[in-house]
């Protein structure tokens, strides 16, 4: 810790920067530590640092501690614990700071990273519960965070947990008030169809993030991803493995549906039975990883392909995944353009990006 510059804050006294943890489109995110130890003060923070120089990263960030002083009661969004401008004199600069609790236990990223097929049943329980009541939380205070993702759920330390960490809900620089119905912003994998093809972007997207989130958790892995040209004319999406149980595939389903207006809202997710279940979330061994093409060739499809719908192959997988039933498909997948449309977005390296729309 040599070099630390002493700063303070109105809610913490004094603490000195640590090392450095990461750096984002917001700026850079760095330990931080209360130089006086208070009862109920935290021993370590977490601290994004953006420069008074960077207009656009200052007002990220402001926006973004205003939206958290507004989940203060929400015990699965990060917390934060206010915010500063700090005067840099030997850079003759101001920045601004923003003090969060600091998550030991990485992010659900770190987590799957370290595992080679998916998280145990118990942490996918826990951490999707945890999950579901942030999102509960944002949307019923009118909100849509708009980039829920592995590397944006924080794993807090919780002596109370049955796996040892609280999964929490960070990064709000892209939330955005519900009543904004139209907007494309947020990581490119996670983004459901009415966004990439309509621009459409309320509370059923977070919940079909969510779904991708569950998805990656249970297998380790994103899903597989090749153009609609090499699909014959699919548009890609995600693949709910053959070998979990029932409920875990109708709880996929029921956040994966095509239909937005018919998804389930955060509220009733919490109440279904894989997350109230003891039963395993695999009915049977976890079968090899597939190669990519087999992975593509066996997947239950909850878009409608572009051509005829009636095609045998259309109807094979709406008798399988069950995912088609009483489904109004968007008009722009009825149109049968001569090249889909949406082939060359959809299957991207994963990448944050705004199209349209405000935080």
């Amino acid at each position: 810790m040599m070099g630390l510059k002493r700063k303070r804050s109105s809610e913490l006294g004094e603490w000195v920067l640590g090392d450095l943890i990461g750096k984002g489109g917001f700026g850079s995110v760095y330990k931080a530590y209360p130089l006086k130890l208070e009862k109920g003060s935290p021993a370590i923070m977490a601290v994004k640092v953006a420069e008074v120089s960077d207009p656009q990263k200052v007002d990220a960030l402001l926006t973004e501690a205003k939206l958290l002083s507004q989940f203060q009661d929400c015990p699965f969004v990060i917390n934060s614990f206010g915010e500063q401008w700090t005067y840099k004199s030997h850079h003759n600069s101001f920045s601004f700071n923003l003090l969060l609790e600091f998550a030991a236990g990485g992010t659900i990223r770190d987590r799957i990273q370290k595992s080679a097929s998916g998280l145990s049943e118990c942490e996918i329980k826990e951490f999707t519960r945890s999950v579901l009541s942030g999102l509960q939380c944002i949307h019923d205070k009118g909100y849509v965070h708009c980039d829920i993702k592995p590397d944006n759920i924080l794993l807090v330390h919780d002596m109370t947990s049955h796996v040892d960490f609280v999964a929490k809900i960070g990064d709000f620089g892209l939330t955005k008030s519900a009543q904004n119905e139209y907007s494309r912003q947020g990581t490119a994998w996670y983004l459901p169809p009415e966004t990439v093809i309509s621009n459409i972007q309320g509370k059923p997207s977070d919940i079909w993030a969510l779904g991708c989130l569950v998805l990656e958790m249970l297998t380790g892995t994103l899903w597989p991803c090749k153009t609609s040209e090499d699909l014959g004319g699919w548009v890609s999406n995600p693949i709910i493995p053959s070998h979990l149980s029932e409920e875990a595939k109708d709880f996929l389903a029921k956040c994966l549906h095509i239909d937005a207006s018919k998804r389930f809202t955060a509220e009733r997710l919490l109440t279904h039975s894989f997350l109230m279940s003891k039963q395993s979330v695999e009915q049977v061994a976890k079968v090899p990883a597939l190669s990519q093409s087999q992975h593509c060739d066996n997947r239950l499809p909850s878009f409608i392909p572009f051509g005829d719908s009636s095609s045998q192959e259309a109807q094979k997988n709406k008798e399988g995944s069950g995912l088609y039933d009483n489904t109004i498909f968007p008009l722009a997948l009825m149109s049968r353009p001569a090249r889909p449309v949406v082939a060359d977005t959809w299957c991207i390296k994963p990448t944050t990006f705004v199209v349209m729309g405000a935080a």
